[in-house]
């Protein structure tokens, strides 16, 4: 039986937390609605290209030509570099707080049937049914910063078990602790298509940035 602190005990322990991590991770992001439309840089600047699931083309945008979702009478807009995946919101708080309001009222039309949207000047263009975000489409930015966190999560976890009382080892296992906070929490962020809760966005925002 293993004894509560030995070294092999506290990177069990750092080793259950991250699996825990992860099965969270992956649950949230599963939930993030789908529609198979992906809003991409262009080459040039302010340029955003419309992409459907299988890679074709579907529009070429400027970054403030506005998107328009459509359910019934409910409307959303979003200017097209705002539903870019890497977007971050801001500086202003109430530009902020429109993304993360947009992004949760997007979210819950697409809880709730089918969703017309309109490419700017282009007008009215589909109407798509999403579905919980497929994990072989999150890409390998999210799998490689999960992958970092759990590396660095048990490296400092060992270094902590085998020099405890050691204030080096000590920072260092608080660093790698920190770091894969960041880490979870900025591949969730990152994993949407372009819409997600954003009640869920903006804690995965306020962990990443306190983390950081």
């Amino acid at each position: 039986m293993l004894r509560p602190r030995s070294p092999v005990s506290i990177v069990l322990i750092a080793v259950y937390l991250c699996a825990a991590a992860v099965v969270l991770s992956i649950w949230m992001v599963s939930r993030f609605p789908e529609f198979g439309v992906e809003f991409a840089k262009g080459p040039a600047p302010e340029q955003v290209i419309v992409l459907a699931a299988d890679g074709r083309k579907l529009a070429v945008l400027k970054g403030g030509d506005l998107v328009t979702f459509r359910q019934g009478a409910q409307a959303v807009t979003q200017e097209a570099r705002q539903l870019l995946r890497g977007y971050v919101p801001g500086p202003e708080l109430a530009a902020i707080q429109q993304w993360y309001a947009a992004s949760t009222a997007l979210t819950r039309m697409a809880e709730a049937g089918p969703v017309q949207f309109e490419l700017g000047a282009l007008g009215p263009h589909a109407t798509m049914t999403a579905k919980g975000r497929a994990l072989s489409h999150l890409g390998a930015e999210f799998w490689v910063i999960i992958a970092n966190g759990l590396y660095s999560s048990v490296i400092g976890a060992w270094v902590f078990a085998l020099r405890p009382k050691d204030w080096g080892a000590r920072f260092y296992g608080l660093t790698a602790a920190v770091f894969s906070i960041a880490g979870f929490s900025a591949a969730v962020f990152e994993a949407r298509e372009f819409a997600a809760d954003g009640r869920l966005l903006w804690l995965m925002s306020v962990l990443n940035y306190t983390a950081t």
